[in-house]
């Protein structure tokens, strides 16, 4: 009874956008201010770039939406925030993609978390995963950030 209870309490809701032809997205947004920070990337399901769909160029983008890329399930999440450099990072995998009320909802598992200068789980060994967390951390502190930190480019 403990493990789903521990199961329960580590799943977390995501709401997504939905694009004009219906498919669920997430944005790669955030960046840094003087002494904090906080960001969203999205990656694929072994933690590769994607190719976004739209990538914002105008308007106000210092520490705003950047690039939509599309989601499916197994697909990551990679959420960062840091203040004075001190780094909390949680990976989330999408388990589940929902509609809710005419919102996309993604119910979401957490893959491994970084508080306190440590890893709960072992570090998965894989470039991708590094590449990932390095990119998050660079946009985390980037000042007023207006770009895309981890995507396909063209």
């Amino acid at each position: 009874m403990s493990n789903l209870l521990n199961i329960r309490v580590m799943e977390t809701k995501i709401t997504l956008t939905k694009t004009k032809k219906g498919h669920p997205a997430f944005w790669e947004c955030g960046g840094g201010c003087r002494n904090t920070g906080e960001v969203n990337i999205v990656t694929g399901s072994n933690f590769e770039p994607l190719k976004p769909v739209y990538v914002r160029m105008r308007g106000h983008l210092s520490n705003n939406y950047h690039a939509l890329f599309i989601v499916k399930e197994g697909y990551h999440i990679i959420h960062c925030n840091h203040h004075r450099k001190d780094m909390y990072i949680i990976a989330y995998r999408i388990e589940k993609i929902i509609e809710q009320n005419d919102q996309m909802i993604a119910i979401c598992s957490v893959v491994n978390k970084f508080d306190c200068g440590e890893w709960d789980n072992p570090v998965i060994n894989d470039n991708n995963f590094e590449a990932a967390i390095t990119a998050a951390k660079e946009k985390a502190v980037c000042y007023h950030c207006r770009e895309v930190h981890y995507a396909l480019r063209d």
